[in-house]
């Protein structure tokens, strides 16, 4: 498997999946979610979407993820930014800010980060991540 499939998997299953199911319950929102990873030029894309619910509006987004190798083998650090099409009654709620490293052994990994950013009228993506 390649190490950008690895690397997206991981983010996904241990951090974008639950906050999308958690987001979409509080928001009243479907969440549906295209999710790219880039590491040294090799892409790896995935779509996500919270548990459908019945009287609950669609909200589409899209997740960058730019992942770099570090100086300790098998370890990517990486940044995450999500940003949500705009809903006038979200007040400005924009997406999702995240930085991280992923601890890889075989064909899984550990995800290590600290906590992550809701960000407001933020509608452009990040330095690290225009790119894409």
């Amino acid at each position: 498997m390649r190490i950008a499939d690895v690397i997206a998997d991981v983010i996904i299953a241990d951090f974008l999946k639950p906050t999308v199911e958690r987001l979409g319950k509080q928001l009243g929102r479907n969440i549906h979610l295209n999710v790219i990873l880039k590491i040294d030029g090799d892409l790896a894309s995935r779509e996500i979407a919270s548990t459908h619910r019945a009287g609950f509006t669609d909200l589409a987004g899209k997740a960058r993820i730019s992942a770099s190798d570090t100086a300790i083998s098998d370890r990517y650090k990486y940044n995450l930014q999500c940003i949500f099409d705009e809903q006038s009654d979200l007040e400005g709620f924009s997406g999702i800010r995240l930085n991280g490293a992923i601890s890889l052994k075989g064909d899984r990994g550990k995800n290590e980060y600290s906590g992550y950013l809701f960000s407001y009228n933020e509608w452009n993506w990040g330095k690290k991540l225009r790119d894409f």
